[in-house]
């Protein structure tokens, strides 16, 4: 069964009477401009013989101008590319767009966030007295307070354990803790602001009542 090689095009030789359909050009140039308005880019390594004797465009993409008999539409001039696209085909173009954008980011979220905790993995594992040095500060600065020094003795850390422990300043600021941090900074404003909405609010019911 032919049907329109647009990309979401779902028109079928079959089901559209009196409607033509064309093969793609046979000129290489033309060829790759009319797969780049169809969207079938994936089809620029298929052999030419294949193209045109498999693939087609239905009449619907071409204006009147691309037509040698604009009453006929049978006809096409040699500089014909499809143009038109109807809102559905575009809208769908769109959305996909947008799936293989928001895929992207994500994915090169994912490797950031893998780089970044096989940095954390090297720096923990590579440099246990950088790590000790940071235990021994926590430790000095906590036994400074009076009466802290049960609590000294609970953070202090063998040299043997350090060797691979997360040092925290690497740990507090991973991209995942960072972002919900930020989320949670952003709630407590809302939270805020409608406290203030609400005391307003309250403020002028009671001079209401006081009237």
């Amino acid at each position: 069964m032919t049907t329109c090689a647009v990309k979401f095009c779902n028109s079928k030789m079959s089901l559209t009477k009196n409607i033509s359909y064309f093969r793609f050009p046979s000129d290489p140039l033309r060829c790759k401009q009319c797969m780049e308005k169809c969207q079938t880019e994936h089809l620029l390594k298929t052999d030419a013989t294949i193209l045109y004797k498999n693939y087609r465009v239905c009449g619907f993409h071409f204006e009147d101008k691309m037509f040698l008999n604009p009453n006929s539409r049978n006809r096409l001039t040699m500089n014909a590319v499809p143009t038109i696209f109807s809102a559905g085909i575009l809208m769908k173009r769109e959305m996909e767009k947008k799936s293989e954008e928001e895929k992207e980011k994500k994915l090169e979220e994912e490797k950031q966030m893998r780089e970044f905790e096989a940095q954390v993995a090297m720096a923990s594992c590579s440099s246990p007295s950088h790590s000790l040095t940071y235990n021994d500060n926590v430790y000095t600065n906590v036994s400074d307070v009076s009466g802290s020094s049960s609590i000294s003795s609970k953070l202090q850390v063998s040299t043997s354990d350090s060797s691979c422990q997360t040092p925290l300043y690497l740990t507090n600021k991973t991209p995942r803790k960072l972002k919900l941090y930020n989320e949670l900074q952003s709630k407590n404003k809302e939270i805020k602001d409608m406290k203030k909405q609400i005391n307003a609010i309250t403020q002028q019911l009671a001079n209401v009542n006081t009237v």
